[in-house]
């Protein structure tokens, strides 16, 4: 009989696409110039996926990811495009 490889259980999958979309979040804050409502486009977009694939934890997602994007926007690391 051969061995039945399994991949990742569900809950795993869906946290590593939580942080996947999260650092690819943090690095568009950090290096693009998108203007903010994508960004804001895009951070809803993921809390809308935690809401629904990890209902469990999206007070983590509250208190670690958007308490980080919002720390980095108080810091001045948000490029925004110049208003012409």
């Amino acid at each position: 009989m051969a061995a039945r490889i399994e991949g990742p259980p569900p809950g795993r999958r869906a946290a590593d696409e939580l942080r996947l979309r999260a650092d690819a979040i943090t690095a568009r804050l950090l290096y693009s110039d998108e203007p903010r409502v994508d960004l804001d486009i895009a951070i809803n977009d993921l809390r809308d996926f935690v809401e629904s694939a990890l209902p469990d934890r999206l007070w983590l997602f509250d208190c670690i990811y958007e308490a980080r994007w919002r720390r980095l926007r108080e810091q001045g690391w948000e490029h925004e495009r110049p208003d012409w």
